[in-house]
This record gives C-alpha cells, sequence and structure tokens, in this order.
C-alpha cells in the first residue's frame, strides 16, 4: 500500500503546475494549418516527496519545458487534426523524480456520403517515462526502468439520415487499446485489449407536443490479450414511446431485453427484461430540458435523470445514469484526456454509477466554471479488488484584467476508497497571471499548492515562472 499510495503522490507531482500548454493570454490554437505553442518555466518545490518521517522538508528547483506543435484542417467533407506535446521536468538535485512525458494524438473524419455516412479514425500515443536520466529512483524503490506506453487506434463509421420526420443512426467502432509498462508507474491488472461498439436506432425525434417511438440497439465486446481474462460482452435491444401530456410535458417508457451480466459477463445475449417509466419536459424556446425514469435491470432497480439549461450567461447540467462497461471501453471513449499514471484498469467488467454538474457563468470579462462528479465502480465477486468511490469538485475562474494581461484560480478536492483498501483525500489549487510582454508571447506568474490525506500524506507548495511563445 505504502509503495502504492507513493506512486501516485509521485505521479501527481509529475505534473507540477498541472497547466497545459495552451493556458494563458495565448489562449488554444483554434486556428487551421500548421500551429505550435512553446513553454518554458522554472520552478521552487518546498518538498519534492525525498524526505523520509521524522526529516525536515528541504526544497529544490525545477526546470520545464513543454512545447506542443500541430495541425488542423476542416472542409465540407473532412475534418483531420494532429498534434504532438512533449512535457520534460528536470531537478537540480533530487533523484528519482525526472520525467518526460510524450504524447501523440490524432483524429480525422470523412464525410463520405453528405446526409448519409461519414467514417471517423483515432489515433493516439502515450508515454511516460520517470528518471530517465538517473538509474537510482529513489533508492530503487521504483525499479531502474519505469515507463509506461498506452496505444490506442479507433475506426468506424457513422450513419445519420432523416427520413421525413423520422432519423436513421448508428456507429460502429473498432477500437485497440496496447498497455505496455517497466517498473510500478501503473498498478493494477492490465492487459492488451479490442473493445467493438455498435449502436443503431430509429424513430421520431424528441420534440415535445406530439407522438413519438424509437428502436435501438446496442452490441458491445471486449477482449484481452491473454487467455487469463474472460471476453466482455453486452447485448441490448428496446423500443422507446413518448406520449405528450399537455404542451410541455411527455410520459416516456421503454421495454425490451438485455444481457444479464450478472450471471455471464461474456456470453451476451438477450436473457434479461428491461424496463423503465418515467417524465420529460422542455422549457420555453427550448433552452431547459429535463428526463427523468425509473425501472428494472438485470442488477435490479435503476435510476436515470439528466437536465441542462441554457440562458444569456449562465450554462447548467446534471446527470445521473447506470451502465455495465469494462475500464478499457471507458478509457477509450475518453481518448485523448484519459491518466494512465493513476488507479490503472482492471480486465474486469463493473457497473458504473455515475453523476455529475457542471455549471458555467460567462461575463464580459471573466469565465466560472464549476464540475462536481461522482462515480462508483461495482466490479461484482468476479473481481479482482473491491468496489470503488471516487468523489470531487473541480473548478475554474478566468478574469481578463486588460487586453494583455489574465488572471486565473483553479482548484480540485477528491475522495478515493476502495473497499478492502481503504482510502485517501487530495486537494489542489492554484493562481496563475498572464501577461503579454510580445507578439504571441506571454509571461506567466504561478504558484501551486498539493495535499494529500491517507497512509503516506503530504504536502507540497510550488511557485514558478514561466515564458510562452505562440506561433
Amino acid at each position: 500500500m505504502q509503495r502504492k499510495t507513493l506512486t501516485r503522490a509521485i505521479s501527481a507531482l509529475l505534473c507540477l503546475a498541472g497547466a497545459s500548454v495552451t493556458t494563458g493570454a495565448l489562449g488554444e490554437a483554434a486556428q487551421q494549418g500548421f500551429y505550435g505553442v512553446i513553454k518554458a518555466g522554472a520552478y521552487y518545490i518546498n518538498n519534492p516527496l525525498t524526505v523520509g518521517p521524522g526529516q525536515a522538508k528541504k526544497g529544490d528547483g525545477a526546470a520545464r519545458l513543454m512545447p506542443q506543435v500541430g495541425y488542423r484542417r476542416n472542409t465540407d467533407s473532412i475534418e483531420v487534426d494532429v498534434s504532438y506535446a512533449m512535457d520534460a521536468v528536470r531537478y537540480s538535485s533530487t533523484d528519482g523524480l525526472n520525467s518526460v512525458q510524450h504524447k501523440i494524438l490524432g483524429r480525422a473524419l470523412w464525410k463520405a456520403l453528405p446526409d448519409w455516412l461519414s467514417v471517423e479514425a483515432k489515433a493516439s500515443r502515450v508515454q511516460q517515462a520517470a528518471d530517465p536520466l538517473g538509474a537510482s529512483n529513489l533508492n530503487g524503490l521504483l525499479g531502474d526502468n519505469n515507463r509506461v506506453d498506452v496505444d490506442s487506434a479507433s475506426f468506424g463509421p457513422r450513419l445519420r439520415h432523416e427520413f421525413g420526420n423520422t432519423l436513421l443512426q448508428g456507429r460502429y467502432t473498432l477500437t485497440r487499446t496496447r498497455y505496455g509498462t517497466r517498473g510500478q508507474l501503473v498498478n493494477g491488472f492490465v492487459r492488451d485489449a479490442n473493445d467493438q461498439d455498435g449502436y443503431l436506432s430509429w424513430g421520431t425525434d424528441k420534440d415535445e407536443g406530439r407522438f413519438g417511438w424509437q428502436v435501438d440497439a446496442k452490441h458491445q465486446r471486449t477482449t484481452y490479450g491473454t487467455n487469463a481474462f474472460q471476453p466482455f460482452q453486452y447485448d441490448r435491444v428496446g423500443v422507446n414511446v413518448s406520449v405528450p401530456v399537455g404542451s410541455r410535458w411527455s410520459v416516456i417508457a421503454s421495454g425490451g431485453k438485455e444481457s444479464d451480466v450478472a450471471k455471464s459477463s461474456s456470453k451476451g445475449g438477450l436473457d434479461s427484461t428491461v424496463w423503465e417509466g418515467g417524465v420529460r419536459w422542455s422549457g420555453p424556446q427550448n433552452l431547459t430540458h429535463f428526463e427523468a425514469a425509473y425501472g428494472k435491470r438485470y442488477f435490479g432497480n435503476s435510476f436515470r435523470a439528466a437536465f441542462a439549461r441554457q440562458a444569456k450567461f449562465l450554462t447548467l447540467s446534471a446527470s445521473y445514469s447506470e451502465e455495465p462497461t469494462t475500464e478499457t471501453s471507458r478509457l477509450t471513449r475518453a481518448v485523448p484526456t484519459f491518466d494512465v499514471g493513476t488507479d490503472s484498469p482492471i480486465n474486469a467488467p463493473f457497473l458504473l454509477k455515475e453523476a455529475e454538474f457542471t455549471a458555467m457563468l460567462t461575463g464580459s470579462r471573466s469565465v466560472l466554471e464549476v464540475q462536481a462528479y461522482h462515480r462508483q465502480r461495482h466490479f461484482g465477486a468476479a473481481a479482482l479488488r473491491g468496489d470503488d468511490l471516487r468523489r470531487g469538485l473541480t473548478g475554474r475562474f478566468t478574469r481578463h484584467l486588460s487586453s494583455r494581461m489574465d488572471f486565473s484560480f483553479d482548484g480540485s478536492w477528491e475522495q478515493v476508497r476502495i473497499d478492502g483498501r481503504g482510502g485517501y483525500k487530495q486537494a489542489e489549487g492554484g493562481l496563475e497571471l498572464s501577461r503579454e510582454i510580445g507578439a504571441n508571447t506571454d509571461i506567466i506568474f504561478g504558484v501551486r499548492r498539493w495535499e494529500r490525506g491517507g497512509a503516506s500524506p503530504f504536502k507540497v507548495v510550488a511557485g514558478y515562472v514561466q515564458v510562452a511563445k505562440k506561433f
């Protein structure tokens, strides 16, 4: 437990200031064609996590280099976006925490038949190496070679066509994910995996004030590059109807068949009945939507809900859902944002119960974003570890002080609990002041703080100055 906790702490510290290479007054590179940002910074860290219990903290300096280059092209028939980013950190005297991360991302969308068919392909490669310039690695705690490579590629068609007042839409995606690890940067039971995800539906849209119907089918299958893990397969077919009650309310109901994952997570099929009933409401001008339903699934009682509100300055959304899936499938759908360094995937299916709330308040010179989340993974009796819970709160505030100066504050709090293994709480926050000092050039001053409880608690504060150049 101590080794895994320290590994997670080091993984968090490797992010240092946590800011992406496109933050600051330069903003995100959104233009078409070739683009790039080079950011370099100097840091002072008051506690690089190398002191033992009872020892006095010792500070250290670090240098960080973060270049990013890419190409973006959008036309009526094709969309292409390819980028490469590096994040390299070198400490002055602390051994074992130097790190280099490479990230290559690519996406292409071909609109093969307008109003009918498009084809999308994605690919990513993430490589992170700890202490690539030294061999001691905290007196051998992490091993001489600490590297994690994650390659992911997906390909599949997208179908969408309107027949009068009905809509036919579908998708099929085949994803291949490869995990390569050396050392202890990734903990867990990970294997290469192939993931298939298919969906097909036909019916009316969800406009209020009229009778609506829809038939749909879903198929998901995950196989692993070893015989030690059984494949996962889930199938579902159903019929959905909505009956208007008044001008804005509708009663919704659905029924069908699905796989009983609790009995067998590998055979798929349609051996369990599923049904639900609920309500849907749409506000004036369709600026507000609410939907909630209760029913029965293979795992018992089921509930889902969604709410969205968009006004001139305020955007709100909230949702709750319960769906069976695998960690490999969840991560590949999150490409390119998934983090492979913390709580790595486990090759076992689980029931994901997920609740999210987001709010964005936009003013003439300020933006405030807040998100709260609650995620539970229920693995069942076949899991190699207990169920886990992750809940947290993140927020970011930005303010344009002038045409050349920006101020931002962000913070996060998270609680993690794993049955049979305990848990921990962690918090992070930072301030940044960015000023334009030349054509497409910023200087950024910041301070950041991390804190974690649990078996191996720590507190870290870092101050930094960065220069970013956009081209």
